[in-house]
């Protein structure tokens, strides 16, 4: 018998389980409880009497000798004080000449973490930082560089500019194998288990060895997944990049070596180190080193798959309960 999925909302022919009146649907994969039959009472809409309802019975079988029973009326619906206080709690909506009602749709939330995920991925193969000269790249760098110790150079533009913009820093150049490889591998692993729990249905992931012993718990895997590569990505960005980190120590060198007797100053005078710290400022100017928009756009994908993840456990949480809804009236 086709029924309507309280999570996905849609009309399918439900799967029926061990536990009595439990079903559970083929497009999402969430169990309930089947409705029971319904079965219907005659009532005679015109014997109501006072506010209640009065019972047709039915004519005694011939040949019986029992008496037919009276009908009687329904006693009268008590009055409900809880709805009568639920009613005067409720908002007036006199005076509001619009409505805008936003709901939070089940089937988009379960598709956010893929996709965001999948976009987070993406953006992890373009440059997170780099030097421009004007908007075009000189020496860039992205998380798979920074796991490598490694940057991307445009060596006609370079061949132009090596005498105007010091690159003593790549001798230095350090490798983000630390923070990067942990991120990266979750990061892959987020996009494959998000996938796999939108592509594979119950029965087919049991078949998968790996999947197997996790499926069950994967929302929990995946938000923990989530976390790590959210801290992981974070603590990249604040410590700063492989290439950030070479021309902030390159620079903090060569101020070491023109005004060590400053420095040493520094360390008793605020004036003294404030200049020095304005001079760093002015020679990291120099570089043209920037943040991109893929680092913020990659940022984002990582914290809203991880809200994703979040909102999706939530919403299982609350079982057949309707999907919450904001109501903006002006």
């Amino acid at each position: 018998m086709p029924l309507l999925c309280p999570n996905c909302h849609q009309l399918v022919e439900t799967i029926r389980l061990e536990t009595p009146n439990q079903v559970r649907c083929p497009q999402c994969h969430y169990d309930f409880t089947a409705p029971s039959t319904y079965q219907p009472e005659v009532i005679d809409p015109t014997s109501r009497r006072g506010g209640g309802i009065t019972k047709i019975v039915p004519p005694p079988v011939a040949g019986s000798t029992a008496e037919p029973t009276p009908p009687t009326a329904a006693a009268a619906p008590s009055p409900r004080p809880e709805a009568d206080a639920q009613t005067a709690e409720m908002p007036d909506a006199a005076g509001y000449s619009h409505t805008l009602t936003l709901t939070l749709p089940p089937k988009l939330t379960a598709w956010l973490p893929v996709i965001l995920y999948v976009a987070a991925l993406v953006s992890t193969f373009f440059p997170w930082v780099g030097i421009y000269v004007g908007s075009l790249p000189l020496v860039t760098q992205g998380p798979w560089r920074a796991l490598a110790g490694s940057v991307s150079t445009d060596d006609l533009l370079l061949s132009h500019l090596e005498n105007h913009i010091p690159l003593d820093w790549r001798q230095d150049l350090p490798s983000d194998a630390a923070l990067m490889l942990l991120g990266l591998v979750l990061i892959v692993l987020c996009v494959l288990l998000t996938a796999a729990d939108r592509g594979l249905n119950e029965s087919d992931a049991r078949n998968i060895p790996p999947l197997a012993p996790i499926w069950p718990y994967r929302r929990w895997v995946l938000l923990l997944m989530g976390l790590l590569v959210t801290i992981a990505f974070y603590a990249q960005t604040l410590r700063g990049f492989g290439m950030e980190r070479a021309i902030r120590t390159t620079i903090s060198r060569k101020i070491d070596e023109q005004f060590a007797q400053e420095r040493a100053e520094a360390a008793v005078s605020r004036s003294k180190q404030a200049l020095l710290e304005y001079r760093m400022e002015q020679e990291l100017r120099r570089y043209g080193l920037e943040h991109t928009l893929w680092m913020k756009a990659g940022l984002l994908a990582i914290t809203l798959g991880f809200v994703s993840v979040v909102a999706q456990i939530w919403l299982e949480q609350r079982g057949n309960k309707p999907p919450p809804r904001l109501v903006l009236q002006w």
